[in-house]
């Protein structure tokens, strides 16, 4: 019996920790719930050009964000953000998600860059060999309606983080765009309602009352008839007692 429990406690805790590996997998991280030693956005690029050079890339990003003409333009093909990320783990990959589907790419990561890493080191020692760079390019030519962007990075544990922040707004790379409706859509029709026919009620008829009672008065005496069927009765009857008259004088004579 022990062996017996002992061997079901032991399956729960390996579909327990299956579960647990699955979730993770499938979880997209906020940065701040991760710890981390810093995140920082150098540059806003758009259409390969980067159009901030020293200023607060964030308040670049802002400033498109909030007049669409700047975006809503047919000369639009890419986006992109340029910046650094450290965490207490190795990254893998850099990416991005757009309205919740995960793209990454190699290619996203800067080589190491030794100047950088010697700041952050001096900054926070033993982080100067996890600190990586990155320059993550969106496509957009072909997006319309809202599209919600966000930088990512893969660590070395499979979680992926967005490189997004609450606590300091400075270092989020979270980009909505605001995109014209595409042109070449169908416009779909409301659906057509189609009226219920009225159900009318037959009117009904009233219940015929059939008697439950059978009348038990039986006529005593037979109808009189009349017409030829009288006279010939009455005929007949004169006959029977003329008969009976000769009879009886014949006796009388004998």
């Amino acid at each position: 019996m022990k062996k017996i429990t002992a061997l079901v406690i032991c399956t729960m805790l390996v579909l327990c920790m299956l579960s647990a590996v699955s979730f993770a997998a499938d979880e997209y991280l906020d940065v701040d719930e991760v710890d981390n030693y810093a995140t920082f956005i150098d540059s806003f690029i758009w259409n390969g050009e980067r159009l901030n050079h020293g200023d607060v890339a964030r308040d670049t990003i802002d400033d498109y964000l909030d007049h669409r003409e700047k975006y809503n333009v047919d000369t639009r093909e890419t986006c992109g953000i340029l910046g650094w990320a450290c965490f207490y783990e190795p990254i893998q990959v850099f990416g991005y998600l757009i309205n919740g589907e995960l793209h990454t790419s190699e290619d996203f990561a800067w080589a190491d860059n030794t100047a950088l890493a010697n700041v952050v080191e001096g900054w926070w020692p033993g982080s100067g060999e996890l600190v990586r760079e990155f320059e993550v390019t969106i496509p957009i030519k072909d997006l319309y309606g809202t599209n919600e962007i966000v930088v990512v990075a893969v660590l070395e544990s499979g979680d992926v983080v967005k490189l997004n922040s609450e606590l300091d707004p400075t270092r989020d790379t979270t980009l909505v765009f605001e995109f014209d409706p595409d042109p070449n859509a169908t416009p779909t029709e409301p659906p057509v309602e189609t009226p219920t026919p009225e159900v009318t009620e037959a009117p009904t008829a009233a219940p015929t009352e059939v008697p439950t009672e059978v009348p038990t008065e039986v006529p005593t005496e037979a109808p009189k008839q009349s017409g030829c069927g009288s006279i010939v009765s009455g005929l007949a009857a004169v006959l029977f007692a003329a008969a009976a008259g000769f009879i009886v004088v014949r006796k009388k004579e004998r």
